[in-house]
């Protein structure tokens, strides 16, 4: 049987009182069967991950080593990469203007959105932005760098649920529910 997953991410700026309904719901949704997919990154993606207890229900996509490789770390082979970073730099507005750095940040959060193989997408997208952004049409100088998942997620019918706007766990229980 193959797991359903979903993308754990946001802003590093998301709220504490946020992060701990993150680190919550993560613990719920593994116990539920779900995978979470993030990046590893301070603030929303960190709480997911502190959330689950079993590297195998989570998928941590990491550009670099984090200092201490984890059994769910994942860094996607250089194929794979180079059609994430093709896919990143389709919808990041900048793209030629981002150092090498933030550019894998960004190729990142592809994985994030779909998967592994780039073809086992999440089922809904989890965040906390600033805006509130749930849709490519949404995003705005303060969705930060979960836009590209935010778009991402936005072109390939994903839904996001954006913990900044009210209803969002109401949401979240009735896409639990009907997966």
């Amino acid at each position: 049987m193959t797991r359903l997953a979903y993308a754990g991410v946001g802003s590093r700026a998301t709220p504490l009182e946020v992060c701990n309904i993150f680190t919550r719901v993560a613990s719920r949704l593994e116990l539920l069967g779900w995978r979470l997919m993030s990046g590893g990154a301070p603030g929303a993606d960190i709480a997911f991950e502190l959330g689950v207890v079993s590297a195998g229900s989570k998928m941590i996509f990491v550009p670099w080593a984090r200092g201490s490789k984890h059994e769910s770390e994942i860094r996607p082979a250089d194929a794979l990469w180079a059609q994430a970073e093709d896919a990143a730099a389709k919808v990041h507005p900048v793209w030629s203007k981002l150092p090498p750095a933030a550019r894998a940040l960004h190729t990142r959060n592809v994985f994030q959105v779909l998967g592994p193989d780039l073809k086992s997408s999440a089922k809904f997208v989890i965040c906390w932005t600033a805006d509130g952004a749930e849709t490519e049409a949404t995003t705005s100088s303060s969705t930060g760098g979960t836009r590209t998942a935010i778009v991402l997620a936005s072109r390939f019918d994903i839904p996001v649920l954006n913990f900044r706007n009210e209803g969002a766990m109401r949401r979240l229980k009735a896409h639990v529910e009907a997966a």
